[in-house]
C-alpha cells in the first residue's frame, strides 16, 4: 500500500483490505470464502452478497495554478512546492510577517518560507495547457524568425494549436496510462 494514499475506514474490519490495493474500496462477500473487490463504490457487483469493508479514500489537497491566480491562499494542510523543495504540507502564515509561509518538513520540522518562493502544483489540466502554449509560442517565434515580423493569423495558431494535439494523441501511452 502507498503511503502516500490514506484511508477512512467505514465499514468492517480495516485488515480485510490486507491483501487488496491501493484502489480497492469496497469488499462484498459471497459464499463461504469468496470476495469481489470494487475500486468504485458507484461499480454495480457482479455477484450477489454482503457488503463486509467499506473504505474512502482521503485526498489531500493542492495548492493550484487557478488557485494562484484567484488570490487564494493554500488550506492549511495543502500540498505547496516551496522552491528547491519538494511538496510539503502548507501549515499557515506567520503572525509577525505576513509575506512568510509557514511547513511541515517530512521530519515534522517546521520551516518558513517568502510566500513569493512558492510554487502551486500544476495540475494534469493546467500543466497540459501550459505545454500548449509553451509549445504554441516557440512554433510562432520560429516562424517570425524564419519569415517576414507579422502578426500571425488565428487561422495559423488554431492549426498549430490542432497539430500539437494530434501530436499528443498519437505519442500518448496505450493501455490508459495518460501521464
Amino acid at each position: 500500500m502507498s503511503k502516500d494514499i490514506q484511508f477512512e475506514y467505514l465499514i468492517g474490519d480495516e485488515q480485510k483490505f490486507k491483501e487488496a490495493t491501493d484502489i480497492v474500496v469496497a469488499i462484498i462477500q459471497y459464499g463461504e470464502s469468496d470476495f469481489c473487490w470494487l475500486t468504485d463504490i458507484n461499480e454495480v457487483p457482479k455477484v450477489e452478497g454482503n457488503l463486509i469493508a467499506l473504505r474512502r479514500i482521503i485526498s489531500t489537497p493542492t495548492w493550484s495554478v487557478a488557485d494562484q491566480k484567484s488570490g487564494k491562499l493554500p488550506e492549511v494542510g495543502a500540498l505547496v512546492k516551496p522552491i528547491a523543495s519538494n511538496p510539503v504540507p502548507f501549515l499557515g502564515v506567520d503572525r509577525k510577517n505576513r509575506t512568510l509561509w509557514v511547513f511541515q518538513g517530512g521530519d515534522g520540522f517546521v520551516f518558513s518560507c517568502l510566500a513569493s518562493r512558492c510554487e502551486p502544483i500544476e495540475t494534469p489540466t493546467e500543466k497540459a495547457a501550459r505545454l500548449e502554449d509553451e509549445f504554441f509560442e516557440q512554433v510562432k517565434l520560429e516562424w517570425m524568425n524564419a519569415n517576414t515580423p507579422q502578426k500571425t493569423s488565428s487561422l495559423f495558431e488554431l492549426g498549430v494549436r490542432a497539430a500539437y494535439r494530434k501530436y499528443l494523441e498519437l505519442t500518448a501511452p496505450k493501455g490508459g496510462d495518460k501521464t
